[in-house]
């Protein structure tokens, strides 16, 4: 103790003076103080004691001048033997406290807090392993981010304004401030036109009679910061003075203002001030203390990286952060070791990125140079001597990784990323398990085309995955992708818990597996019913909450999963109805500022607009989430319940401006009555009725405590009169009210509301069926509708539509044989061929549409009497009625069935044989609306369709042509893939003129970088080039054509190009027998990609075509492609198939003739190439064979 009196007496002179002028004396006093080994004193170090020892040993006052700050310290712990090492590792907890208390980081003398920075790093050098938790400990609290995170945009600013000024009277750097002079030339007003605001008064008053009055010196004008200008407005600081009785009232207003707010300011600067000094310091202390033992530092980098890399971004603190990462970036091993600058800036660019910073995106990271040289050092230093990094290393740098991966365009960095990352996923090792499973399913969502090198990778993080990092392994069945979803299901299959058959203690994984079981993907459906069997699961009520949290979700696949998920729980437990309903509609919240684009822009700043919409998203997809599970619970609530539901539609819901959200609600409500209409038909029409009274708007503001003004009134009321239709269609068929209700449906479809128009529609044919019987009347609906149809003026289109929804809407309800019963087609067919009335063509196309979207299947056999009249309108001279009937061509083909597309397909085929242009022109175009089939039809009916239109391109007619032109762009306008929508015109011009644009078509292909999956109509415009450039005479036409087909298989599915098997496969088994050895390698490639894409469906008679072309008498180069193609083959089929046919294999190699011999011998060259590993078991039955051949008496 008198040790550290003297040192504190001494320190003030000693830091004050020349540096190190008392540092040997203070030295040399500390040391005498310290006790021999020898001693009793020694031998019982207490805890107290070691902590005093610290702080005097690397005090300022002894360490200042000296180049080895730790020498006293490192001579103290000599002298005192193992009694140091002793007393660390006992009383680690209580010394660490006293370090990071007010006696060391704590204290308010700078000297005391050097000394506890510089003590730490000597603790964790002498005794690491004890003291590591109190360490973390004691940084955690220092380096808290609660506060830190609570900073604004605007106390940064005020942070950085000096003392005295108004952080709104800053001036943004670069913004260019103008020089106010005052013109003597002008002359003020005087009298009563005089001002006394001081917003119009100068320096010198508003006198200006005296001419020879100087102006008052120029000023500077104060320009606001955007972030400081909010902070002024929101303070209250006047951009003027306000109006006052005088001079000096208003200026001494100003004056107490801006006092007030530099009051405001100074306490906001001393608290972000203080808030840096404490991350400062402790993060200081983090360096000193990985500095004092890098070689144990390195083994616990993931724990002190948590504590520094969330700081780097920040914009107090962010340079003690960087500093501080940098000490962590030389733990690593060479050749980042050496390189830690280097690794700090990427990691820092990757926080920036984290945060949203201006200019700092993931897409950006890599393109910058700092990002190339770590992922470049990472991969020469790891992928080619296959070596690990350590498992702290590794957590260090897979923020960089992961910010490359997270770009959604592909760049060379991301193969040698995800090349790195490949060597860290195995169950053993000490990785970051869970990050790398979210980041994988990232990746596999933003880039598809990376499907077979993430899948494996996958499966093998699954294989070593904990019940704490089993949330992040299931996760992947929360995203939006169908395909991230199956490879999430084929990976799980991997995880011990559940491979095991064990039941997971996580409420959250058991949410999450009762959600997949109700995947809207029936082939996703299966696999989690199945693990959930497996491991004896059950849906229990707890389950229920995080369900109804999953109903917010962004993605569209998962609201409608959880919503199916939450009515089976809820079957299952019907007491939690009531909370669970209450739980639902609470997602709904308050609604946001409305706040206009224009506004934002000036009142708030980027990170500001990015939250807005942010949050605007959010509430969009919780209100989609509360109208998918209304509609999902609609069959299990109770009357009392479908009241409340019904209620808080009507006040909340069906008023929703958005018009996704406003149909997602009227689906809901149609749902619940659905489901309880018959029951509550005669309770719950009043109670509708009465929503239709004028009064009602008031009544439902003051329910909803929400406005409703008139036009939010509107939007409710029609979602009512939909309600009320179908809730009318439980009523006993003659009672009176069901033809009224009809009525005031008709009134509303004239609602130019497509979206109402359609609801009105469905509800109809309940309605109207119990009337059928009543031939007058519905004779005269009919009427009223077909004639609807040939409303023209200013809103005749709505009108028109209108129509054609209720005349759709009442023929299903009176059956299909209405349609020809009363004359509709008739009529239709009449307004159709009547020249005179465009709006009657286009409205009775309108019908056309409507009818086949309604009635669906059972409108197929009336297409063939519609053709006709479609083929007709595609000429018409109106502009509405072509478009009208690119519609309802549009429409029928997307309601065609298989046997609709057998039905039609070979009609509009033979059309194009026709000797009338006009008929082929027509046929044409339908082909081309075939675009438009269902997605199970589309993979039949293109194959088909494009080569015919391509056929046709060449016609002698221009309209011909052009109209093929326009068919196949129609084919080109349904691709999903942004890839191959960019290559239209491309495809286009290539099947158009195949002996001009076929090369460098392919070109094209090879040089775009796919991230997409290839749909069915990317298929259908592509086989035809790669078909051609098969059967090109040029080996380098032949060899890139190769190249895609084998590139295609792993970006489609195999359903989509089954039907194209036949058409390519023979066309490489040619390629195979190519003379050129180059196109015979690329043709056996593709062959076994086209193999282990489409799985042993496509393998037909390839294995023996193959054999039988190995052991043929023709030439050589013919055996030897064939051997090539049997070893690609051999390869995709896997070890035990080989295994199978080795000993025909061999028996062959010994065959009597020398043409046989050789072509087995020519496999047995390539089947090492392509098996590798896997056919170094067979060597011992090989090489003998191989040996014998080189003594072959044939040459």
């Amino acid at each position: 103790s008198q040790a550290l009196v003297l040192v504190d007496v001494a320190a003030g002179e000693a830091v004050s003076g020349a540096v190190g002028t008392y540092s040997h004396s203070f030295r040399a006093a500390t040391l005498a103080l310290v006790p021999p080994a020898s001693t009793a004193s020694a031998d019982a170090l207490s805890g107290t004691s070691t902590s005093e020892l610290l702080l005097m040993a690397h005090h300022p006052a002894i360490t200042a001048g000296v180049a080895n700050k730790r020498a006293t310290w490192q001579v103290a712990v000599s002298r005192l033997q193992g009694a140091v090492i002793t007393s660390l590792k006992g009383n680690s907890q209580g010394i660490l406290e006293v370090l990071f208390g007010s006696s060391g980081l704590g204290s308010s003398s700078p000297g005391d807090v050097a000394a506890a920075q510089l003590a730490l790093g000597s603790v964790m050098a002498c005794a690491p392993g004890a003291c590591l938790d109190p360490l973390l400990a004691g940084l955690s609290q220092w380096l808290d981010r609660s506060e830190h995170d609570a900073v604004t945009a605007d106390d940064v600013a005020v942070y950085n304004t000096p003392e005295g000024i108004l952080s709104s009277e800053v001036v943004p750097q670069g913004v260019y401030v103008p020089e106010v002079v005052v013109s003597k030339n002008v002359r003020k007003a005087r009298g009563r036109m005089r001002s006394d605001n001081r917003a119009f008064a100068t320096a010198d008053g508003d006198d200006d009679d005296d001419e020879s009055a100087q102006p008052a010196p120029a000023r500077t004008v104060p320009v606001r910061s955007a972030a400081a200008g909010r902070g002024a407005s929101r303070g209250g600081s006047a951009a003027g003075a306000a109006s006052g009785k005088g001079h000096k009232d208003a200026a001494s207003r100003q004056a107490e203002m801006r006092a007030k707010k530099l009051a405001e300011e100074a306490e906001v600067r001393a608290r972000v001030r203080s808030l840096k000094a404490r991350l400062d310091t402790g993060l200081t202390a983090l360096q000193a203390a990985v500095d004092g033992n890098t070689g144990f530092a390195a083994n616990h980098l993931r724990e002190l990286s948590q504590l520094s890399q969330p700081l780097l971004s920040s914009p107090i603190s962010g340079e003690a952060a960087f500093s501080a990462v940098r000490s962590l970036a030389r733990c690593m091993p060479p050749p980042l070791g050496g390189r830690s600058l280097l690794l700090a800036g990427c990691l820092r660019l990757v926080s920036l990125a984290v945060r949203g910073a201006e200019g700092v995106t993931y897409d950006s990271m890599p393109q910058r140079t700092a990002v190339s040289e770590v992922i470049q050092a990472l991969y020469q230093s790891t992928v080619p001597p296959r070596r690990a990094l350590p498992g702290p290393s590794y957590a260090l740098v897979f923020p960089v990784l992961a910010a490359v991966l997270h770009c959604p365009s592909i760049t060379p960095l991301h193969d040698q990323a995800l090349s790195v990352l490949a060597l860290h996923v195995a169950p053993e090792q000490d990785i970051p398990r869970d990050d790398s499973l979210t980041l994988l399913y990232h990746l596999l969502g933003i880039i598809p085309a990376y499907r077979d090198r993430v899948q494996p990778l996958l499966r093998s993080l699954c294989s070593g995955v904990t019940d704490v990092e089993l949330p992040a392994a299931v996760s992947g069945l929360l995203s939006g992708s169908a395909a991230v979803r199956a490879a999430a299901l084929l990976a799980l299959g991997a995880v011990p818990t559940l491979a095991e058959g064990l039941f997971p203690e996580s409420v959250e994984v058991l949410a999450v597996l009762a959600l997949a079981r109700h995947d809207v993907d029936e082939d996703n459906a299966a696999a989690p019913q199945k693990l959930w069997e497996q491991a004896g699961c059950i849906l229990d009520e707890s389950l229920i909450a995080p369900l109804v949290h999953h109903l917010a979700s962004d993605q569209l696949d998962v609201r409608a999963a959880a919503a199916a998920a939450l009515a089976d729980a809820v079957q299952q437990h019907p007491a939690a109805t009531g909370a669970s309903l209450a739980a639902v509609l609470e997602l709904f919240g308050d609604d946001l500022d409305d706040q206009d684009a224009v506004a934002a822009s000036v009142l708030l700043d980027e990170s500001e607009r990015q939250a807005q919409q942010a949050a605007r998203a959010a509430q969009s997809a919780a209100r989609l989430g509360v109208a998918a599970g209304l509609e999902s619970l609609s069959a299990v609530l109770s009357a009392p319940d479908v009241r409340v539901a019904l209620d808080f539609l009507v006040n909340r819901g069906l008023g929703e401006p958005a018009d996704k959200i406003r149909e997602a609600m009227v689906a809901a409500g149609v749902a619940l009555v659905e489901a309880h209409g018959e029951l509550l038909a005669q309770q719950l029409l009043p109670q509708f009725e009465s929503y239709l009274d004028p009064a009602a708007a008031a009544r439902m503001a003051a329910a909803s405590d929400q406005p409703m003004d008139e036009a939010r009134y509107d939007l409710v009321r029609e979602g009512v009169v939909v309600l009320l239709g179908m809730m009318a269609g439980h009523l006993q068929a003659g009672d009176a009210k069901r033809r009224s209700i009809i009525d005031m449906l008709l009134d509303v479809l004239n609602t130019p509301s497509e979206a109402v128009q359609r609801a009105v529609s469905n509800c109809l044919p309940r309605l109207v069926q119990p009337l059928s019987d009543d031939k007058a009347y519905i004779e005269g609906l009919l009427g009223r509708l077909i004639a609807a149809l040939r409303a023209g003026g200013p809103s005749g289109y709505g009108l028109r539509r209108g129509a054609a929804y209720g005349l759709s809407g009442v023929v299903k309800g009176l059956g299909i044989g209405s349609f020809k019963g009363y004359g509709v087609l008739e009529s239709l067919k009449g307004m159709v061929e009547n020249k005179k009335d465009a709006d009657g063509r286009e409205g009775s196309l309108q019908a056309f549409e409507c009818l086949c979207e309604k009635l669906g299947r059972l409108f197929e056999p009336y297409v063939i009497h519609i053709l006709p009249l479609l083929l007709q309108c595609f000429g018409d001279p109106s502009h509405q009625v072509r478009a009208a009937a690119e519609d309802a061509a549009r429409s029928i083909m997307g309601q065609l069935s298989a046997s609709g597309v057998k039905l039609v397909l070979p009609a509009l085929l033979k059309g194009l044989e026709d000797s009338a242009w006009r008929t082929k022109q027509g046929s044409i175009q339908l082909l081309g609306a075939m675009a438009h089939c269902a997605p199970k039809q589309l993979g039949s009916c293109l194959p088909t369709v494009v080569p015919a239109l391509g056929g046709v391109l060449g016609d002698a007619h221009p309209r011909v042509q052009q109209a093929a032109k326009e068919a196949l762009q129609e084919v080109g306008s349904v691709i999903r893939s942004p890839e191959m929508s960019a290559l239209v015109p491309v495809l286009l011009a290539a099947i158009a003129d195949p002996n001009a644009c076929t090369r460098s078509c392919l070109d094209t292909l090879l040089s775009t970088t796919f991230v997409n999956t290839i749909d069915a109509p990317s298929l259908a415009l592509v086989v035809p080039v790669v078909h051609r450039g098969l059967r090109d005479r040029s080996g380098d036409t032949k060899k890139r054509a190769a190249r895609i087909v084998g590139n295609m298989c792993s970006l489609t599915t195999p359903k989509d190009m089954t039907p194209y098997v036949p058409l390519l496969m023979p066309e490489l088994q040619k390629a195979l027998l190519d003379p050129l050895p180059e196109v015979r390698a690329t043709a056996a490639r593709a062959m076994g990609s086209l193999l282990k894409g489409m799985g042993p469906a496509a393998l037909g008679d390839l294995l023996p075509w193959l054999l039988t072309t190995l052991r043929s008498e023709g030439s050589s180069v013919e055996r030897s492609g064939a051997a090539q193609g049997l070893a690609e083959v051999l390869a995709v089929m896997g070890e035990d198939h080989l295994s199978e046919l080795l000993p025909e294999l061999c028996a062959s190699a010994t065959s009597k003739n020398p043409f046989v011999r050789e072509g087995h011998l020519t496999l047995f060259r390539y089947l090492p190439l392509t098996m590798e590993t896997s056919f170094q078991a067979h060597l011992g039955e090989v090489l003998p064979l191989i040996l014998d051949g080189l003594s072959d008496e044939v040459r």
